[in-house]
């Protein structure tokens, strides 16, 4: 449970949740990782990760190419201080978003600008830069492709051991290979981060190939 990032005051919680009975239980999995989720919340710094990454070329955005943007590591912390994205004409995004896109769709870089497609190949999306105001519409995580800006990692998921029909499930660990973005480089061992629209994870070291290894959490 430490590898995974579970927090020795969310399995406290978690225990004392019970009171005194003699009736046995089955403790609930889901009520620890609420319990953990619920601690880690307003600690956990923000940061993106891309799963299986789709490149997306951007045309249009002109001077804004290279430049930094300064984003919280956690909103309403300011003393967990500043995250810094570079903007490109050359992102990565998940490619389980990419495949959800169709022609026409505007899109929302998270803490950037908007994106039209305009076109949809096997290696990924083209889009046409569609302003800077704050619009409806799909919001996604995203990791410059520039040199040095995407951090190669591998997240490890652990999801049921045993199926419905109570055997032994072969594919109970999920392994996403991908990028998280620059600001991680600087994480310390055991530190929890919250990859947006993914959830709670813990950096385990390094794997096989020198990528950044997490273990997600809750």
């Amino acid at each position: 449970m430490r590898r995974r990032g579970i927090l020795p005051e969310a399995i406290r919680e978690f225990v004392l949740s019970f009171g005194l009975s003699k009736v046995e239980s089955e403790p609930n999995w889901d009520a620890l990782l609420s319990c953990n989720r619920k601690l880690l919340d307003p600690r956990a710094g923000h940061y993106y990760f891309v799963a299986n990454p789709a490149r997306l070329s951007i045309g249009g955005i002109g001077e804004m190419e290279g430049k930094k943007i300064e984003v919280p590591i956690l909103a309403g912390k300011p003393e967990m201080g500043m995250r810094t994205h570079a903007l490109s004409s050359k992102v990565f995004i998940d490619w389980s978003d990419a495949a959800e896109l169709n022609v026409g769709d505007v899109l929302r870089l998270k803490d950037a600008f908007n994106v039209k497609v305009v076109g949809k190949k096997k290696t990924g999306i083209v889009g046409e830069f569609a302003g800077t105001e704050l619009r409806e519409g799909k919001k996604i995580q995203w990791v410059s492709a520039e040199k040095g800006e995407a951090v190669p990692c591998t997240l490890l998921k652990a999801l049921e051991l045993v199926d419905d029909k109570g055997e032994f499930n072969p594919d109970s660990l999920l392994v996403q290979k991908g990028y998280c973005e620059k600001a991680c480089a600087g994480l310390k061992m055991g530190d929890v981060v919250q990859f947006e629209r993914v959830g709670f994870c813990r950096f385990d070291g390094r794997d096989a190939d020198g990528a950044m290894q997490f273990v997600w959490s809750c």
